[in-house]
């Protein structure tokens, strides 16, 4: 029986959100069987179909998909066209926040949309999407139960789960050895200048508040939260801990670089990096007091006029090869139990992508317990920033504030 959120609180919650942006993967490998890994995908693959200027909206015989950049395998793409006819047309953005705009100022432009966790609220609360026909997705099946019932949205009702993951540190063995696989490594005063945060506050907040034996923000009190930003004003004006997005490739280029050698980083950016890098012997590790975990899933747009093609496409990426095909290309982890056969050996063995049970125990979805404790967040993320702006001459990091309602 699902209970109804607090649609205030939801509201102020769900914008809190890690960005699940993948780097440019025009190199990449796709692995459609999880057999072969031979043919070299590029963007340039993605069948496009027309857009809505040149009558796209009208043609039957297309799915429009909203989607992060080269977040979706385009061979997969290809092969649900050849199989169905039906071609999909790609849309992008950049921020979570920029698909929740487009999805309000043209809400019949897309079929799909691809949303992270902590926005799927959001997107239900403001009637954005439309609730998920079950028995017109035989291969639900497939999915794993863990995942069949988050508490950002409970029993699915509009999110089809499609690749998860988690937050982690990537660090350049042959430049440093942590002095420990902990959250606490980031304040080894050896480290002074070398250490990368993701621009995101909620990230922020959960890996620092770990440092104090905290459990994410669930646990958190306003004080606990308030000493959190002390540590990271002073990781910034005393440690040289710098920010950077993961849209732009800012802080996976600060450890190939070297610039950094220890980053927060998501983890299939990690393992890609390692996989493109093999000289610079990168590694990656759950940090020993847990993490965050969070979870990408299509959900359908409340007005679109192509369910037919919508069931279609999110019934074949249920599919066990495709789901494979998805996770292989993008080096995330699979919430479907039936693709493990497909996923290649390496990526399925990583246990930093795929956590042994005892160490996905002590990963949480991003929880927030009151709403001052969305004030403090809020309050003590300005002040990172401010000091953060002072020391690199520049603003970083999303908006500070509560978006107007």
């Amino acid at each position: 029986m699902k209970c109804k959120p607090d649609p205030i609180f939801e509201r102020l919650v769900s914008m809190f959100s890690r960005r699940a942006f993948v780097s440019a993967l025009a190199g990449a490998v796709a692995v459609l069987t999880g057999c072969e890994r031979g043919a070299v995908v590029t963007p340039e693959k993605i069948v496009a179909a027309p857009s809505r200027e040149s009558g796209g909206a009208a043609n039957p015989s297309i799915v429009s998909i909203y989607t992060w950049d080269q977040y979706l395998n385009p061979t997969l793409l290809d092969e649900f066209k050849a199989r169905t006819g039906i071609a999909v047309e790609v849309h992008t953005y950049e921020s979570s926040d920029e698909m929740l705009e487009g999805l309000k100022s043209e809400p019949g432009k897309y079929d799909i949309l691809v949303s992270e966790d902590a926005y799927i609220p959001k997107l239900a609360g403001k009637r954005l999407v439309k609730p998920l026909d079950r028995s017109r997705l035989p291969n639900w099946k497939n999915l794993e139960e863990k995942f069949t019932n988050p508490p950002y949205d409970p029993g699915n009702e509009f999110s089809v789960p499609y690749l998860w993951g988690t937050t982690l540190l990537a660090y350049r063995k042959d430049l440093l050895e942590p002095s420990s696989l902990s959250w606490k490594s980031l304040f080894d005063p050896a480290l002074k200048d070398r250490i990368s945060f993701l621009d995101d506050k909620m990230e922020c907040f959960a890996g620092v508040l770990r440092t104090m034996g905290v459990n994410l923000l669930s646990e958190a009190t306003p004080d606990q939260i308030s000493m959190a930003a002390d540590k990271m004003v002073s990781l910034v004006q005393e440690g040289g801990m710098r920010f950077g997005g993961d849209s732009g490739n800012e802080v996976k280029q600060h450890i190939v670089e070297g610039v950094s050698w220890i980053s927060m980083m998501y983890s299939g950016d990690a393992a890609l990096i390692a996989k493109d890098n093999p000289g610079l012997e990168i590694r990656y590790f759950i940090p020993e007091e847990g993490t965050t975990i969070w979870m990408d899933s299509f959900c359908i747009s409340r007005d679109t006029t192509r369910p037919d093609n919508v069931d279609k496409f999110l019934d074949f990426m249920l599919e066990p090869k495709s789901a494979a095909a998805s996770a292989n290309f993008l080096r995330y982890a699979s919430p479907n139990k039936s693709a493990a056969p497909f996923i290649a050996p390496e990526l399925l063995a990583d246990e930093t992508i795929n956590p042994r049970p005892e160490v996905l125990a002590k990963c949480q979805y991003f929880q927030l317990k009151d709403l001052e404790s969305i004030r403090m967040v809020n309050t003590g993320w300005r002040r990172v920033m401010e000091a953060w702006s002072l020391q690199s001459g520049q603003a970083s990091g999303k908006d500070l504030e509560p978006e107007e309602e």
